[in-house]
């Protein structure tokens, strides 16, 4: 629901809540496989200056999608796969001689 006190802000307003609405749910349809199209609603009070937003939705993600996701940004950020440093054989040995 959106509403000014004036009746023309009103119905500017509201085509602008429908452009962002319907721009965002484009964006989302692009990235993602949905299995319904989401309803949406807006409407509009030309008395009262009001501006209430309600979302609701179900999200389901695969445990080896997310898996798979997490590699591939780690990979992005690192540029390839991580390399672990590992401490020097001498400090493995037991040994505590310094050698110069």
């Amino acid at each position: 629901m959106v509403g000014v006190s004036d009746a023309a802000a009103t119905g500017v307003i509201t085509g602008a809540f429908w452009a962002v609405k319907g721009g965002v749910v484009g964006l989302l349809s692009n990235y993602m496989k949905m299995k319904e199209m989401p309803v949406m609603t807006i409407t509009p009070n030309f008395q009262h200056t009001v501006s209430i937003t309600s979302f609701k939705c179900m999200i389901q993600v695969r445990v080896g999608h997310a898996i798979l996701a997490g590699i591939k940004l780690v990979k992005y950020w690192k540029g390839g796969w991580p390399e672990f440093k590992s401490k020097p054989l001498s400090a493995l040995s037991g040994d505590n001689t310094n050698s110069v």
